[in-house]
């Protein structure tokens, strides 16, 4: 009878136990910082949506009992918060030269490719760095922003004067107001980001054209503080989820609401 006692008492208290850790896990709520750069990431007041990497990584950890917070914040602050891992514990995209110190999914979440726009009335093209400085006035990049080539990104290091460096959270409509209004020559964007920031104006090229790629598709991944300590539970969750999203066909049904390919196939 003694023995049959605690063996019950044993699988009470591992039932106890489970229930605790699936409370924890659903009072626990993961704090991501991002910029407004739809469709990869949306400023929701705009858009009803937070774009189709948030829904991804919400979709995964709602799986594992986790809530997901997004907040919009100019990417430079939001490295400095999710490194110090409090306010903010992760980033929703980046590179590893962005945050070279991260814990990264080892899964990416997406890829982007950079081109540089100028007013419609420029006939510059980009042939790569040396011709920026054919430019009467600077291209706008935005600061802490991998633009996926070494020798573009080597160039905003070394000479300055090409570039006007902006911090805002809203980064892409600043530099659409500063080309209109003549401060700089053109800008640094991603070719979807514009596209889909610019799809209620309608025929965009009035605002601005592609003058050139700037360098090949790079991937971008989901990256969260050095110094939180459930970091690298996150990352192998986030991974876990996204290879089975893929698996189930989940992926490409959200991808589908944003008009986006599996970057993967």
């Amino acid at each position: 009878m003694g023995f049959e006692v605690i063996q019950v008492a044993k699988i009470v208290f591992f039932l106890f136990f489970c229930a605790f850790l699936e409370r924890a896990a659903y009072s626990e709520t993961i704090k991501f910082g991002m910029v407004d750069w739809c469709p990869y990431t949306c400023d929701i007041g705009k858009e009803k949506t937070h774009g189709i990497v948030p829904e991804i990584i919400s979709k995964v950890f709602k799986k594992y009992g986790y809530t997901t917070e997004f907040k919009i914040v100019p990417f430079g602050r939001a490295i400095i918060n999710v490194q110090k891992g409090k306010l903010l514990h992760a980033l929703v995209t980046a590179t590893y030269d962005e945050a070279p110190n991260f814990v990264f999914s080892k899964e990416s979440t997406g890829t982007y490719n950079m081109s540089v726009f100028v007013e419609p009335s420029n006939k510059w093209k980009y042939s790569g760095v040396k011709s920026l400085r054919e430019l009467g006035k600077p291209i706008g990049v935005v600061s802490g922003y991998d633009y996926g080539d070494e020798r573009f990104m080597k160039t905003i290091r070394n000479e300055p004067q090409l570039f006007t460096v902006i911090t805002d959270d809203q980064p892409l409509f600043r530099l659409l107001k500063m080309l209109e209004f003549g401060r700089i020559s053109g800008f640094a964007a991603n070719k979807n980001v514009l596209n889909y920031s610019l799809k209620e104006v309608g025929n965009f090229s009035e605002l601005a054209v592609n003058a050139g790629d700037i360098g090949n598709p790079v991937p971008f991944y989901t990256a969260f503080s050095p110094n939180h300590p459930k970091s690298e539970t996150y990352t192998k969750l986030l991974d876990e989820g996204i290879r089975g999203l893929r698996k189930s066909g989940e992926l490409k049904d959200l991808l589908d609401k944003f008009g986006l390919k599996d970057w993967k196939k």
